[in-house]
């Protein structure tokens, strides 16, 4: 009787083990899977465009910040090698 209940008790404790593990897995993939939403500029096109529009940025300033700022948007679109879909 005591043998029964130790292989029961081992049972639910690697059950639990492994329920466990596959909980942590499955959120560290979804973890990975998920776009890295930080661009690192610290201003969106719309940020430049309200600093255009209020005076703070000449026309020229704000084409060269623009440019820079789509540049880096499109930085890891184009990285050779990269599979779409």
């Amino acid at each position: 009787m005591n043998d029964a209940f130790q292989i029961i008790v081992l049972s639910f404790v690697i059950v639990a083990i492994c329920g466990v593990g596959f909980f942590a897995i499955s959120r560290m993939r979804k973890k990975l899977k998920e776009p890295d939403q930080t661009m690192g500029i610290g201003f969106t096109l719309s940020d430049l465009r309200q600093l255009h529009k209020s005076g703070q940025m000449s026309d020229v300033e704000f084409e060269r910040a623009k440019e820079k700022l789509l540049a880096h948007a499109r930085k890891p679109v184009e990285q050779p090698g990269q599979k779409r879909g």
